[in-house]
Formats: C-alpha cells, sequence, structure tokens
C-alpha cells in the first residue's frame, strides 16, 4: 500500500513541494494551482504580494505602468514577496544615469561636519590663488572660500545644482559638465593651486579617472583636498552587527554611493595617481566611527 502523500519514510529526508507535488501526480492528484497574487498598496510604494502554491516555480512578473516603471518582485528576509514600482527604460533606448536634483541653497548635510577640517587643511588663500570645485553641486564651497578673494571654478553635471550656483555666488564661474580627465582645456584655464573635491568619489564608476583628473588640473605643488564616507573595521562592524547594512549601502536607491572607501584604500588610489605628502582626519562621530575621512594630498614638484 503506498505511504500517504507529505509523510517520508523512516530515516529518509525529508520532502520539499516540489517532492510533495510528485508524490500527488503518482498517486492521481491534481497539484495545487499557485494562487495569483494579490496587490493591494498604491503603485508607488512598497506593498507585499501574498502567493500560495509551491514557491519555487514562482517568477518574478514584470508590469509596465505608464510605459515608464516596471513592477519588480524580489522576497525579503522572511521568504515574503514584495514588490516596488521602479523606473525604467524602454527597449532599445540608451540608460543614462539622471544627475542629482538640487532644491534651494544653503549648507549640504555633509558640509556641517566637513566644515572645520576642510578650512583647517586648506593652504594660505589671497587674490592671487585659483581653486577648482569637482562636483562643486550647488556651489556651497565655492561661497564659504569667496571671502578670501581667490578665484573659483566649479563643474558639476547637475543642471540644478549649477543654477543654483550661479544664483548665490555669481562671482565664481560655474559650468554643466561632466567628469574628463583633461579639466584645464576643455575649461580654457591654466592649472589651479588648489583642487577641491568633497565628497565626490563614491558616487564615479572610475575613481581612477577622477584622480587622474584632480592630479592634471592641479599647478606642480598645488593641494588637492577630498573627502569621502569613512569606512573602516570597527566601523563595517559596528553595521553588521547592528543589521543596518542594506540601510547604509541603500542597494535599491538609483545613483546614490557605489563606492566604499577606507583610509587605505583612498591613499593607495591617490599614490596611484602620482600625488604625495597626503594627510588624513575623519569627520563627524566619534573617533573609528566618523561619517566621512578628509584627506589632503599633493602635486610632486
Amino acid at each position: 500500500m503506498p505511504r500517504p502523500a507529505g509523510r517520508a519514510a523512516p530515516g529518509a529526508p525529508p520532502c520539499g513541494r516540489r517532492h510533495l507535488a510528485a508524490i500527488r501526480l503518482r498517486l492521481g492528484r491534481r497539484p495545487r494551482a499557485l494562487a495569483p497574487p494579490v496587490v493591494t498598496s498604491a503603485p508607488n510604494r512598497p506593498h507585499r504580494v501574498a502567493y500560495s502554491g509551491d514557491r519555487s516555480r514562482l517568477r518574478p512578473q514584470v508590469e509596465m505602468v505608464d510605459g515608464v516603471h516596471r513592477l519588480q518582485e524580489n522576497l525579503d528576509s522572511r521568504g515574503n514577496q514584495v514588490a516596488r514600482a521602479v523606473p525604467c527604460v524602454k527597449k532599445g533606448t540608451e540608460m543614462k544615469i539622471a544627475p542629482y536634483q538640487y532644491r534651494g541653497a544653503g549648507p549640504t548635510f555633509s558640509s556641517r561636519y566637513l566644515m572645520v577640517p576642510v578650512l583647517a587643511m586648506l593652504p594660505p588663500l589671497d587674490e592671487h590663488t585659483r581653486v577648482l570645485d569637482v562636483g562643486c553641486g550647488k556651489g556651497f564651497w565655492a561661497t564659504q572660500l569667496t571671502p578670501f578673494g581667490c578665484s573659483i571654478v566649479g563643474v558639476d553635471p547637475s543642471e540644478s545644482g549649477i543654477a543654483i550656483a550661479r544664483e548665490t555666488t555669481p562671482a565664481a564661474r560655474f559650468e554643466c559638465m561632466p567628469m574628463v580627465q583633461d579639466l584645464c582645456e576643455t575649461l580654457s584655464e591654466e592649472p589651479f593651486d588648489l583642487v577641491l573635491s568633497l565628497e565626490v568619489v563614491e558616487h564615479l564608476y572610475s575613481p581612477r579617472e577622477w584622480a587622474a583628473s584632480c592630479f592634471a588640473a592641479l599647478r606642480l605643488g598645488g593641494t588637492l583636498i577630498c573627502s569621502t564616507p569613512y569606512h573602516g573595521y570597527l566601523k563595517n562592524l559596528a553595521i553588521c552587527l547592528a543589521n543596518r547594512f542594506d540601510r547604509h549601502v541603500q542597494p535599491l536607491r538609483d545613483g546614490g554611493h557605489i563606492k566604499f572607501f577606507s583610509r587605505n584604500t583612498l591613499e593607495q588610489l591617490l599614490h596611484q595617481a602620482g600625488f604625495r605628502d597626503t594627510y588624513f582626519t575623519g569627520a563627524g562621530r566619534a573617533r573609528w566611527f566618523w561619517s566621512s575621512m578628509v584627506m589632503s594630498a599633493r602635486r610632486p614638484e
């Protein structure tokens, strides 16, 4: 007499749902049908999708919403289906990264804790000093350096940021352009005495091109001051122990941070580009748990 479905023989490994479905077929019973998903929330907000039946047979379903969104489903940590409407592009079109949209003048969140260490690293500034701000955003740092009388040029791919920068700091020059290796030639400018690039490199696919571009934009003996979120052993361990990894790296966010540097990797990046005499300091939070790190480096004469 055959053993009832769902009951394994003594000593046999436990059966999964696929095995139970196969047993039902052998016994002439029809497998349970996979119930359709039930979606109850708004299309632009995360919502839970309930399924019944064999989860091993699930396949992500894609639904176009107004031609510009798709319904993307994933399993969460408990095995539940979670769906979210995410931006996508139509087939056959070139996918591009939308530049960051700035709203209103004023300091950014990171500038609040970067202000003191960045100002402490600045070389002597006067009316003869020429400064290039790579990734200037809405021109906040240009506004801080204008009282010193130096000449400032800022570049950023965000049109909204450049528009705000031109309005708030008309004495400086701002250009909407992507990162290129020959910045001085593109801008028709002479090499600069100081290059600032704060909270920029973590957004770039090619950090080495960024470092080479900053190096080429400096005169001999010029100074680079850059910053990026800090990552070290204790901070990384604390993030994992607190189960905050997903919130920290934000993998579902469009754009955002795609590179995560430690002090050693940032120093290595600058040394490979030709910089020397690097100096490091942390910014924000307690020691070894800094929010960001600020590093200065010099182009050899």
